[in-house]
């Protein structure tokens, strides 16, 4: 999820709480590690429906891009999920 700082930290942590298990979390780096931006090569043949990134882009509150975020990733299998953690550790 490309956005600033502040609201990079703040998916970080609301990550934290969905996976609601120390033994993963404590080993997601943080630092100025985590606020980079992400290598987008690694996601080309990766196919979504455009009009889900128009509708996040224009989500300006947070709270709300949060929502959506969790509904996003809660909706992935589990090794999905271990590819997005992955990228944090």
């Amino acid at each position: 999820i490309k956005g600033g700082q502040e609201e990079r930290v703040g998916f970080l942590r609301h990550l934290i709480d969905i996976i609601g298990d120390p033994r993963i979390s404590n080993r997601i780096k943080g630092g100025q590690e985590v606020l980079k931006d992400l290598d987008t090569s690694f996601y080309d043949g990766v196919t979504y429906p455009e009009h889900w990134v128009e509708t996040f882009k224009e989500t300006s509150k947070v709270e709300d891009k949060k929502v959506i975020f969790e509904k996003m990733f809660k909706s992935l299998d589990n090794s999905e999920r271990g590819l997005v953690l992955g990228t944090l550790m």
